[in-house]
């Protein structure tokens, strides 16, 4: 009996790590991922000169004193990190354009970003580092072997994939269990404070000063305990996955609008890897029916 459990343990081990399986899920990570490496390292346009050079305020981590660019150098080297980024989002020949990729975000965070201490840099570089050996472009983008076949299906192993996802899931697990024991965050004064302290916006104020009940403060802090440690397990669930996908995305948002920290969207990126990718691919192929229509027939 214990054999065959065994076999049985291994072959769906092997199974679900290994499997050939559609490219669609990864291509979208690739895309939304780009698209918030795109927003969140763009955001940093107008101060390079003073977060990335010389000549302005920086804090490197581990990077001696010659590894700090001047204003000049800076600028194109950011330059071609937002490029290096696009092509990303575009898909060109992923597994050389990653490692690049990462390479530069490595960079930019040992030159000023690594002080911060945050944990979504640190996502991105794992996310990063994970999809340098991923098959992002065999879908949904300019690699020029599909440019040549346009109709043809790849099929690709889906280890990274998993690998991104479990990633996904032990950051909210370590957060979950962390909040669950952390005293304070049972109290409900706790996230009222949270929401007029110092990363609150405008429109947590505005919310705040509604006059909610202190037991509704309550009630928020443990949906989020509640959701960070279900979700691990409800990502993976059939039944549950949409309404986890849902939650999670309002979940950021508020994180994004209440407490102006819209950096947590990284993982959203990664929501698409649980999607089943069949029905990913016939939501793509609607999308681009919207986007591309047919031909007129000549006239």
């Amino acid at each position: 009996m214990t054999q065959p459990s065994c076999n049985s343990f291994i072959s769906g081990w092997n199974r679900y790590w290994f499997q050939p399986t559609r490219p669609e899920p990864l291509a979208v990570f690739r895309i939304l991922f780009g698209i918030y490496l795109l927003c969140y390292l763009g955001s940093f346009a107008n101060k390079v000169i003073l977060v990335f050079s010389s000549q302005g305020v920086v804090q490197p981590w581990y990077l001696p004193e010659w590894a700090i660019p001047s204003a000049t150098l800076a600028v194109w080297l950011y330059s071609c990190l937002l490029l290096l980024i696009l092509l990303f989002i575009l898909g060109c020949a992923t597994l050389l354009l990653t490692p690049v990729l990462l390479l530069f975000y490595l960079y930019f965070f040992l030159l000023n970003l690594a002080v911060k201490d945050s944990a979504y840099d640190r996502l991105n570089l794992i996310f990063l580092f994970i999809s340098c050996f991923a098959e992002l472009d065999a879908a949904w983008s300019l690699a020029p072997t599909f440019v040549k076949h346009p109709g043809q299906i790849k099929l690709i192993t889906p280890w990274a994939a998993r690998l991104i996802g479990w990633q996904l899931c032990l950051l909210y697990l370590g957060a979950g269990l962390w909040k669950l024991h952390s005293p304070q965050w049972h109290e409900s004064q706790f996230m009222y404070w949270t929401l007029i302290g110092v990363w609150a916006s405008e429109l947590s104020f505005w919310f705040v000063n509604l006059g909610w009940p202190m037991w509704f403060y309550g009630l928020i802090g443990w949906s989020v305990i509640v959701f960070e440690l279900a979700a691990p397990l409800t990502f993976h669930l059939r039944s549950t996955l949409k309404a986890t996908i849902v939650l999670g995305i309002l979940f950021h948002v508020g994180i994004a609008v209440f407490l102006n920290i819209p950096e947590f969207f990284n993982c959203v990126a990664a929501y698409a890897l649980f999607w089943p990718p069949d029905e990913l691919a016939k939501l793509g192929d609607k999308v681009a029916s919207l986007i591309v229509k047919s031909p007129r027939a000549p006239q």
